[in-house]
């Protein structure tokens, strides 16, 4: 083998050597650029500046990695807070609901009552107006006796010594050929008034007559 061969040879193995140093390199390069650090555990030789970082004393642990969990904590907490005022807004919701229904009920109970105390009390009313009917019925019917047994001028008389309603409620107990004469012994009478009231009283019978008809 000649000289010439053996440089030949030498230049082929260092052009290899440089192509595979040279692809070392580049797969090391494109680590550095994926990953952001360096192979194999390497150091940089020169630090990077960062003018916005404060160095900490030693001891004293950086907060920049825990700040998006005290948001997170924060947010948290303010979500539990209020969470827990809408529930106690919702409690004092239904409490203030159920008040409004107690005494809503209370009024209903109280209503229900006074509607039937004044149910009795009307029908007792309407009892007693029915015994007073009966009773003043049964006055009039007395007077109307004592009346007939009288001559005109002393039946009148009473009839006109009595308030007009109740003179004309006795007159419809009295014969019909006695109330003929007693009128005209009233309107015939002395005193204006007297005869004044006998035409009033002739008009309550008018009435009560016309009411019983229909």
């Amino acid at each position: 083998m000649d000289k010439s061969d053996t440089i030949i040879r030498f230049l082929g193995i260092v052009v290899l050597a440089s192509s595979s140093i040279a692809a070392f390199c580049v797969s090391l390069m494109g680590y550095t650029f994926a990953t952001g650090e360096l192979p194999f555990g390497m150091n940089p030789l020169f630090a990077a500046k960062d003018e916005g970082h404060v160095p900490q004393p030693p001891g004293v642990k950086s907060t920049e990695a825990k700040t998006p969990r005290r948001e997170g904590e924060a947010f948290a907490a303010k979500l539990y807070d209020e969470i827990a005022a809408e529930k106690e807004r919702l409690a004092a919701e239904r409490e203030k609901i159920a008040e409004q229904r107690r005494v809503l009920d209370e009024m209903a109970a109280t209503t229900a009552k006074l509607q039937q105390e004044v149910e009795k009390k009307i029908e007792m009313v309407q009892k007693l107006f029915i015994t007073i009917d009966a009773q003043q019925k049964e006055n009039a019917s007395r007077v109307a006796t004592v009346i007939a047994s009288a001559d005109s001028k002393d039946g009148a008389k009473m009839l006109l010594q009595m308030e007009e309603k109740a003179a004309a409620q006795v007159i419809f107990y009295l014969p019909p050929k006695l109330t003929g004469p007693l009128f005209a012994v009233m309107l015939k009478d002395s005193d204006p008034e007297n005869a004044k009231k006998a035409g009033r009283i002739l008009e309550v019978v008018r009435r009560l007559s016309e009411k019983g008809s229909s």
